[in-house]
């Protein structure tokens, strides 16, 4: 009896209906969490460690644009019809929600948890919400949009519909500095980190011949500009970054390409480690990272793959993907005035309820592959494809096993 040896990684697709759009994957302990909108309701589906489906949940009524997790408890928070806050067990069953009238439709961000207190952003909004996940305080900041949020309160926005802008605010809200930089193009702000008191600024770059590619600025803590960088691929068709995620002191890019999704990471100093994009001839769109793991839509489906963070390698259908990059002029940063208003949240009495569903699934993988002494692996805990044990005697199984934490694939 031989045995095969093949590298493995899970991608698994999760068959759901036509237009959908995935928001968020968050891991939490072994397990994940795939949230999403459909026709202005929301989902949340858990997983197990092998991407096994737990338990699936619709919430009607919201359109979800934010999910955390926070002791064993899953919040999610909606932007539209109403700022709606709504709690779930670990079992996705619904515990309370909550929803606010504050004229704001923009999609939300968590960015900070301080004491207890959570922290989002939306638009020109910072908004407080205290231990109960009630409202605290909504602030307003004037001639800014689109800002995004750092743990320790920087806030990179667009000024004036154009230019890119730092604010440093403080926990309740004060604006303690604002500035403006960057270059002679229109920016769209994506996402902003604060690692070793180095900021970090991602936004979309529109080009003259108004093509979107992905502009990033490294700025000091009195935010001057360190590099900047814009990001495009070789036949200059336009990129639209849908996720970005810091790990592993690299940053890992993701979106969309025509009608495949890419992603691609840099180091610190903005080189390019590796970049891929899909080859398959489904549509594919909107990919969400978590880690090295991305999940996106794929034609009528939901799917979800782990990539190796040193080369991006993976056993999904890609290829290598052509981006290239050049150092561009910034401005010298310039102070900007900025009005802070306060903003009055209205309480509704609004109807959010859920639903359990069931999705299709099923799972796929390209394989490399090797033959080794069957002697090798006779004992060790081994798992089927859907996740199940199905013991330790490797010599009396006669189909594919996954060996838990090995990361094989063995066929008999």
């Amino acid at each position: 009896m031989d045995i095969i040896l093949a590298l493995f990684s899970y991608v698994k697709t999760i068959y759901f209906v036509n237009d959908i759009s995935p928001i968020k994957i968050i891991k939490d302990a072994d397990n994940y969490y795939l949230t999403g909108v459909y026709q202005s309701n929301s989902f949340i589906i858990k997983l197990n460690s092998y991407k096994v489906p737990v338990w699936s949940k619709i919430i009607y009524n919201v359109t979800l644009s934010e999910a955390i997790i926070s002791k064993d408890t899953i919040i999610l928070f909606s932007n539209f019809p109403l700022f709606s806050i709504v709690k779930l067990n670990s079992n996705g069953d619904l515990i309370s929600f909550s929803s606010y009238d504050i004229q704001n439709t923009s999609s939300l961000q968590f960015f900070a948890d301080i004491f207890g207190n959570s922290y989002l952003i939306a638009h020109n909004y910072l908004i407080k919400l205290k231990n109960n996940i009630k409202v605290d305080w909504i602030k307003s900041y004037s001639n800014v949009d689109f800002c995004k949020g750092t743990h320790d309160f920087y806030l990179f926005c667009r000024y004036n519909f154009n230019a890119p802008s730092i604010l440093k605010v403080d926990q309740d809200g004060n604006l303690l500095k604002a500035k403006t930089f960057g270059i002679y193009s229109p920016i769209f702000p994506i996402e902003v980190f604060l690692i070793d008191d180095k900021i970090y600024a991602f936004a979309q770059y529109t080009d003259i011949s108004l093509k979107y590619y992905i502009w990033i600025v490294c700025l000091d803590s009195f935010f001057n500009v360190i590099w900047s960088k814009v990001y495009k691929p070789f036949d200059n068709l336009s990129l639209y970054v849908t996720d970005i995620e810091y790990v592993n002191n690299q940053f890992i890019i993701s979106g969309n390409y025509f009608n495949e999704i890419f992603f691609f990471s840099i180091d610190m100093l903005g080189n390019i480690i590796f970049s891929r994009r899909s080859n398959t001839l489904s549509f594919e769109n909107n990919p969400k990272l978590n880690k090295n793991t991305i999940y996106f839509y794929k034609q009528d489906s939901l799917a979800i793959f782990d990539f190796d963070l040193n080369d991006g390698s993976n056993c999904y259908y890609d290829t290598l993907f052509n981006i290239v990059s050049y150092d561009i002029y910034s401005e010298v940063s310039s102070d900007i005035t900025i009005n802070v208003d306060s903003v009055n949240a209205i309480f509704y009495q609004y109807p959010i309820t859920q639903l359990d569903f069931l999705p299709y699934e099923k799972a796929y993988c390209k394989v490399s592959i090797d033959e080794l002494e069957n002697s090798k692996f006779l004992k060790c805990d081994a798992y089927n494809i859907n996740g199940r044990y199905v013991g330790s005697d490797i010599k009396n199984l006669n189909s594919g096993i996954y060996i838990k934490n090995k990361r094989k694939f063995l066929k008999f």
